[in-house]
């Protein structure tokens, strides 16, 4: 099994005043791909209030001291995600990374909220040869006096990945076409909910259906899609197999609420 490193906050979120507990897509990707038995180090930085129960005992943990635990207030109107930050934890720093980096396989960015400077991010990917990949949401949120507004803009100065990952939802947000996305990774992933997915290599675009199952929340499936189609492909360089295996457990994990499908072993 490989060794990934997976950087970004966690979140707590509260879905819809139903559901409160751990989120982030860096929570969602490392617990997953340590369910399936890879060797996983989360870096990241939250407050005592994090559950940290809710996270596999077998991550090995790298963690800043912050205060506060980034906290998501999220509501779906029409399939649509709105959502609130109140608070907000600490920064993380990627010069902390330098010198353990060599040890693994795969890295995943993935941000929640701004807490990954892009620079660091640039530096580290120029001066290292592995397999980075992309869930950037985080850098594509901007805060407009109580609302999260998307803005792409940021994204211009982030290096070349081998993948990166977006949901349908976060592109109609934004006035951008998928062209101006595909430079940005290898292999640009679109996942686009109940629908499936589209995936752009190598010149060529693949569409993926979804599997259809009795959905009761779809926070954090995406994520689960990337961790699981990145992880298939690093090891397998089967695309149609990978993409998959990806919506398959994506899909099974729509039948839980929050983590609760992973720990299920969907």
């Amino acid at each position: 099994m490989s060794k990934i490193l997976v950087v970004g906050n966690p979140s707590l979120d509260q879905i819809d005043n139903i559901y409160f507990g751990a989120g982030g897509p860096v929570s969602y990707i490392s617990n997953i791909l340590s369910s399936y038995g890879h060797n996983v180090t989360m870096f990241s930085s939250f407050g005592e209030d994090f559950p940290i129960e809710s996270l596999n005992p077998k991550i090995h943990l790298i963690k800043n001291i912050s205060k506060n635990t980034t906290k998501f207030i999220l509501s779906y109107k029409n399939d649509l995600r709105e959502f609130k930050i109140p608070t907000e934890a600490t920064k993380l720093d990627l010069a902390n990374l330098k010198k353990s980096i060599d040890k693994y396989d795969v890295v995943f960015f993935a941000p929640i909220f701004n807490e990954i400077n892009i620079n660091q991010v640039n530096q580290l990917v120029n001066s290292n040869d592995k397999y980075f990949v992309g869930v950037p949401q985080g850098w594509i949120r901007r805060r407009d006096d109580k609302k999260i507004l998307i803005n792409f803009n940021r994204l211009k100065f982030l290096p070349k990945l081998e993948m990166i990952f977006f949901s349908e939802e976060e592109i109609k947000s934004s006035n951008l076409k998928i062209n101006d996305l595909k430079n940005l990774a290898n292999i640009l992933v679109i996942t686009r909910g109940h629908i499936g997915s589209t995936i752009f290599y190598q010149r060529q675009s693949f569409n993926f259906s979804s599997y259809h199952v009795k959905t009761i929340d779809t926070t954090g499936a995406g994520d689960i899609y990337a961790a699981v189609f990145a992880m298939t492909f690093f090891s397998t360089k089967e695309l149609i197999y990978s993409a998959n295996l990806a919506s398959k457990i994506a899909s099974e994990s729509t039948k839980y609420w929050g983590m609760e499908g992973i720990f299920k072993k969907i």
